[in-house]
């Protein structure tokens, strides 16, 4: 399987929420911080096709960036990532070790208000808001 870079950005982000991932067989994932206050759920267009946890996000995209086209291959113990040229092995730790968020999923009530904001507006908000503290 190969990972999009659309989903790769996704992972990036939740890696920040929280810094563990349980990978689940489908095309949803799902993170919950560690302090169980943020919850975050994406469906991506990439498919799983086996559930497995991974303890260091960070690490495991950094792994993947050591290639130039990483095929992954779910191997029981561990991830199989190679390229045409290298592989190797990325262990996965036990799903126990990972705060994941429940099964279902938790049902929002209407939002009175919806707005759209491009990347480029939320930059510079970010931005301005740095700046001025």
């Amino acid at each position: 399987m190969h990972l999009s870079s659309d989903t790769l950005n996704v992972l990036k982000n939740f890696s920040t929420i929280n810094p563990s991932i349980m990978f689940k067989e489908g095309n949803v994932l799902k993170t919950l911080s560690t302090q169980k206050t943020i919850m975050a759920q994406v469906e991506v267009d990439d498919n799983f096709d086996s559930s497995f946890a991974v303890y260091d996000l960070n690490q495991f995209l950094s792994t993947l960036s050591l290639f130039e086209q990483p095929s992954m291959e779910h191997q029981g113990s561990h991830i199989l990532i190679s390229d045409s040229k290298n592989a190797t092995k990325y262990f996965c730790t036990d799903p126990e070790m990972v705060v994941t968020p429940p099964d279902k999923n938790i049902e929002l009530p209407d939002t009175p208000v919806k707005f759209s904001m491009t990347a480029d507006d939320l930059k510079s908000s970010v931005s301005a808001a740095s700046v001025l503290q």
